[in-house]
């Protein structure tokens, strides 16, 4: 089992950031990216399209690329998991991870005493997955939630500029708050610029916490000699789009920044 490769996906090329997290612990992790760059980004697309995107997408990583790991790399994907998704995973041993679950568990034990704001697509605003989560016997935390539905896309397409982004965050200037989680993978390809406009805010983007989270829940699969030795055959990290054109490839090695061998595809079935 240790061979298999992980399942990484996200409705565009956001989700590369977790795969460049990954690579950075673990170079010879192999790898089957997802980008469903055909309908993003999901936060403006309709529910019933979102649920049916992934439970397609989570089929195909685990039946035809043999995913036994999956990482929802998309805050949106992730706030539409419900119990028969988990059933699924769990009837065919998937280890199945979101944006989510474990940036709550770390907000409740770091940061359950600060003003946190949130951004993220209408959807992922809308769906309140993580405040629910936040909700115990124990503490609340409360969050303030601001809905951007124009930048995750500018940040795909690659059409902004600081200028713009700074547009896109004016009506946060008077918000008060302590820390701000980029509810968007998309965001952190934007995060220094975010920082710039924020410079005494703690950003939060989620992406060290899932990783964490993978590599935890990998233990009993010896991921520590995993990360030690090659995988024993000559494998390519594949990186599969539902469209496809040359500026994704270029944000592909922009992103990595490795050298380790890859297939880009357009992957016809979806």
């Amino acid at each position: 089992m240790n061979n298999h490769p992980v399942g990484v996906f996200d409705s565009g090329m956001g989700g590369l950031m977790i795969v460049h997290a990954l690579k950075k612990k673990c170079p010879t992790l192999p790898v089957v990216y997802f980008g469903d760059t055909a309908y993003v980004p999901y936060g403006n697309q309709t529910l019933p399209m979102i649920y049916q995107r992934l439970k397609k997408i989570i089929t195909f990583l685990h039946i035809q690329k043999k995913c036994h790991t999956i990482i929802i790399a998309c805050f949106t994907a992730s706030s539409m998991i419900d119990e028969a998704i988990d059933q699924y995973c769990q009837q065919h041993h998937i280890l199945l991870l979101d944006m989510i679950t474990p940036l709550a568990q770390r907000l409740k034990k770091k940061y359950f005493h600060q003003k946190i704001g949130m951004i993220g697509t209408t959807v992922t605003i809308q769906k309140n997955k993580l405040g629910q989560l936040l909700i115990d016997e124990k503490q609340s935390i409360s969050i303030k939630a601001y809905a951007m539905p124009q930048l995750a896309s500018m940040i795909e397409e690659g059409k902004y500029d600081y200028t713009l982004i700074i547009d896109q965050f004016k009506y946060l200037f008077l918000q008060n708050f302590d820390v701000l989680i980029l509810g968007c993978t998309h965001y952190t390809i934007i995060k220094k610029m975010i920082q710039d406009i924020y410079p005494h805010h703690i950003l939060i983007d989620g992406i060290d916490m899932v990783v964490e989270e993978y590599f935890s829940g990998r233990k009993n699969y010896n991921i520590k000699k995993e990360m030690n030795r090659e995988i024993g055959y000559a494998w390519k990290d594949v990186y599969l789009f539902s469209r496809l054109t040359l500026h994704t490839v270029r944000y592909v090695s922009v992103i990595l920044k490795d050298t380790r061998a890859r297939r880009i595809v357009y992957c016809s079935c979806f």
